[in-house]
């Protein structure tokens, strides 16, 4: 049998010759296969890298949230303390009044109460007093 018979019967490969279309177009596919698996790799850095900033700017923001909320409360506390200072002040200034007020009243008043209880001198036991 000769190689043309061969050949023709599909019983031996054909030769691809090295500037064949189909070995041009199979290297061409390795060649693209590999930027695409290059690029995959680089993109999956790059995704990883833009987690980790993002983890990173995430943290930082809580951080900073943290500390602003901190500082509001120490503000708000001091505010109140200033608020309850304000009003024990203010209300020592009318306990104070209050006490000047009662003791301008207080020798009126126990003159009333003995007044009240003793019988005058001069004056029947039946006028005026406590009844007995």
């Amino acid at each position: 049998m000769s190689a043309r018979t061969r050949h023709r019967r599909g019983t031996e490969e054909p030769e691809v010759p090295a500037d064949s279309p189909l070995e041009v177009v199979h290297e061409a596919e390795r060649a693209f296969a590999a930027r695409v698996g290059r690029a995959r790799v680089a993109a999956d850095a790059k995704v990883a890298s833009a987690r980790r900033e993002a983890a990173r700017i995430l943290a930082a923001s809580h951080e900073e949230a943290r500390w602003d909320a901190e500082r509001a409360a120490e503000d708000e506390l001091a505010r109140t303390r200033r608020e309850v200072e304000r009003i024990e002040a203010e209300t020592e200034k009318q306990v104070a009044a209050i006490r000047r007020s009662a003791k301008r009243y207080l020798d009126d008043a126990a003159e009333a109460i003995v007044a009240f209880v003793l019988p005058t001198p001069g004056r029947s036991g039946d006028e005026g007093g406590p009844p007995c």
